[in-house]
């Protein structure tokens, strides 16, 4: 039996045709035909030979351009580099390979080059691999790989395939056949060197899982996923992050068309956007997002996003909305009064440093279950008023700096909120300089240990009813009311501070203040009280 496969030609820098016989690769080949043969299988041994063995092709001393699936594998090496991942040959140890036709008797262990020769690499396995997870897992030298001749037919497993291949500059993927693929996951996972990834010929109708495919692909500018079925998918939670869980932190991707996306058995979408800080717009008209129970972190850092129609989100079933928003720095206005929020228990930092949000409409948020908002308005400095009169906070347990630095609110009415169960409220009001009429009057801090610069810098407040307080369980009034320059009075005889042990400038620079009693105060546990009273500049 005759066996086809090429060489490089130097001089003429083509390859070359060669014709070689069985005795080339010995027992091997004979093996498999042999061992076919019994079962009356020829053709399909012929077709498992020409499956398994690899192509040639040419490097220059600094890119590494992977041409698999014909019969061999020609490469130019400087320095010590991995080819393929420890993994891989962990997994698949049942093959032979030759460098520059000789038996490589360490083959199932990860082959290290370490010379500036031409190798050409040929890989015989026994079986058809089903799998290619890890193949070129942090493979960091490699800069250029085309797999364009290789049959991917049976592949049902492409994770991790190129992660963490931190130099790879181009990756021709044009001819993969990856109708049986089922798993995606992590596939392109810190490819930070890629530009641009032309995936319009890939079958995804199989794939179930795609979370933080793309993830980390920092300087990806152009991605097409026109012809993604993305039907069977349940996961794509990161799946663009960076893009900082599918593209997550692919941070120069200016444009994304997702329009053919099918979402309707997707339950996670947390961190799908997160950090993609060049997306101007965001159409997600077609998402079905009604089996969603996570959107943790979705927009998260999506720092150029102009506006966002969320109105077609069913989010009945979301659990999560923690950071949600977080970092949407040019968003101005966010419709949000279709949500169904019935079932959401976490909504920290969900619209924190929204720094040009103006309009936000969360009229119809049913937050009942909710039982963290730490952090939810932090840093919303265009929001000028806000309306949280539907808001059931009986779940509540922190409030910490939900309103900080809402700078430009200049009243907040809180009568309707329950905070029964909330046990800290420091930094809650801090720097809301523009504020001058706050309704707390029915809070109920009866649990509250934590109210350090709660007032912090509410320059512009004149009055404060605070005579409803129990803060029998406070342990910490830092800087209260700092810097509250326009009080002028502070009716403070119901508080009790027998807990307190830090009192640390907190009456500091309010320069109005001509009425305090605080003849009930006990200080015996306070170990700080430096500058309570502080009325100069520091």
């Amino acid at each position: 039996m005759n066996v086809s496969y090429y060489r490089y030609n130097e001089a003429k820098r083509k390859k070359v045709k060669i014709i070689q016989n069985k005795n080339e690769f010995g027992s091997r080949v004979n093996f498999i035909l042999k061992k076919n043969l019994i079962k009356n299988n020829i053709i399909n041994s012929i077709i498992l030979f020409m499956k398994l063995i690899f192509i040639l092709c040419k490097l220059d001393d600094e890119t590494f351009l992977f041409k698999l699936s014909e019969v061999t594998l020609k490469l130019k090496i400087n320095g010590n580099t991995k080819i393929f991942s420890d993994d891989f040959f962990q997994k698949y140890n049942d093959c032979e390979i030759y460098l520059n036709n000789t038996l490589e008797n360490n083959a199932t262990n990860t082959l290290y080059l370490n010379n500036s020769e031409i190798i050409i690499v040929k890989i015989i396995w026994k079986n058809i691999i089903t799998r290619l997870d890890n193949m070129f897992k942090d493979c960091n030298s490699i800069k250029e790989i085309d797999l364009s001749n290789f049959n991917t037919s049976q592949i049902t497993n492409m994770s991790n395939m190129f992660k963490n291949c931190l130099s790879l500059e181009s990756l021709n993927l044009y001819n993969f056949d990856t109708s049986n693929v089922i798993n995606m996951s992590f596939m392109f996972y810190n490819c930070s060197s890629l530009k641009e990834l032309d995936l319009t010929n890939f079958n995804t109708s199989q794939v179930a899982d795609m979370i933080r495919m793309f993830v980390r692909c920092s300087l990806l500018t152009s991605l097409n996923l026109m012809n993604f079925d993305t039907s069977n998918v349940e996961n794509m939670a990161s799946m663009f992050y960076n893009c900082p869980l599918m593209f997550h932190n692919c941070s120069s991707l200016s444009s994304l068309d997702i329009s053919n996306f099918d979402t309707s058995n997707v339950n996670n979408m947390a961190y799908m956007f997160y950090n993609c800080n060049s997306l101007k717009s965001l159409n997600l008209s077609n998402f079905d997002t009604s089996q969603v129970k996570n959107m943790t972190y979705m927009f998260r850092r999506c720092s150029n996003l102009l506006e966002l129609n969320l109105s077609n989100f069913d989010t009945s079933e979301v659990v999560t909305f923690s950071y949600m928003f977080n970092y949407c720095s040019n968003l101005i206005s966010l419709d949000l009064s279709n949500f169904n929020t019935s079932k959401v228990k976490s909504m920290e930092h969900m619209f924190a440093r929204c720094t040009s949000l103006k309009y936000l409409n969360i009229s119809n948020f049913d937050t009942s279950k909710v039982n963290n908002m730490a952090y939810m308005f932090y840093n919303c400095q265009g929001l000028n008023s806000l309306n949280l009169s539907n808001f059931d906070t009986s779940s509540v347990k922190t409030m910490s700096n939900m309103f900080y630095q809402c700078n430009s609110l200049n009243s907040l009415n809180l009568y309707n909120f329950n905070t029964s169960l909330v046990k800290d409220m420091s930094y809650m009001f801090c720097k809301c300089i523009e504020l001058n009429y706050l309704n707390i009057s029915s809070f109920d801090t009866s649990k509250v240990k934590n109210m350090e610069r709660m007032f912090y810098n509410c320059t512009n407040l004149n009055y404060l009813n605070i005579s409803n307080f129990n803060t029998s369980k406070v342990e910490n009034m830092n800087h209260m009311f700092y810097f509250c320059s326009s009080l002028s009075s502070l009716y403070l005889s119901n508080f009790d501070t027998s807990q307190v042990t830090d009192m640390n400038q907190m009456f500091a620079r309010c320069y109005c203040l001509n009425s305090l009693t605080l003849s009930n105060f006990d200080t015996s546990l306070v170990n700080n009280m430096s500058y309570i009273f502080l009325i100069v500049e520091i």
